[in-house]
């Protein structure tokens, strides 16, 4: 990324949304976004009350990672979590699978299809993460947020698996 690029970024991250940045200069999202995670930047945001809320991404405690490393990373992290609690566990090898991996009991005769997400959490403590267009095609979000898992069912309620 130029010079120019990073000191934009680091002037207006508290100012501006990541899309509008791009978008200002002329790049792609992901590179600004790859940028701020690497960096460990927060992002304020205004919420619809006009109060600000500081984000962190769960991704910045990975910095030297681009968002697909990211992805991979958190999908093993996910899936030894899983192991070590006696699941059998499969990953997609897709990119575009409708979701990231599908983990089994034989005993207990329970099957999970589970997405895999980055969580962000507000200053107050809020988790959330982004949607996924294959809403109807797994069970379970697992929410990584640094070394912390979250799992959620389709709710948003935090179930134990």
């Amino acid at each position: 990324m130029k010079k120019e690029h990073q000191i934009y970024i680091n002037e207006n991250r508290l100012k501006e949304s990541m899309l509008t940045m791009a978008s200002s200069m002329g790049i792609p999202y992901n590179r600004v976004r790859n940028y701020m995670i690497k960096k460990g930047l927060q992002l304020e945001i205004k919420t619809k009350k006009k109060k600000t809320a500081s984000i962190i991404s769960g991704g910045s405690f990975y910095n030297n990672l681009n968002c697909n490393d990211l992805g991979c990373v958190q999908e093993l992290i996910v899936s030894v979590d899983l192991l070590t609690k006696g699941y059998n566990v499969y990953r997609a090898h897709s990119p575009s699978a409708p979701f990231d991996i599908m983990a089994y009991k034989e005993d207990g005769n329970v099957q999970y299809n589970i997405e895999v997400r980055t969580g962000m959490k507000t200053v107050n403590g809020s988790l959330y993460w982004g949607k996924t267009k294959h809403e109807n095609h797994f069970d379970i979000y697992a929410i990584v947020f640094g070394p912390d898992i979250y799992y959620y069912n389709k709710e948003k309620e935090l179930i134990i698996i």
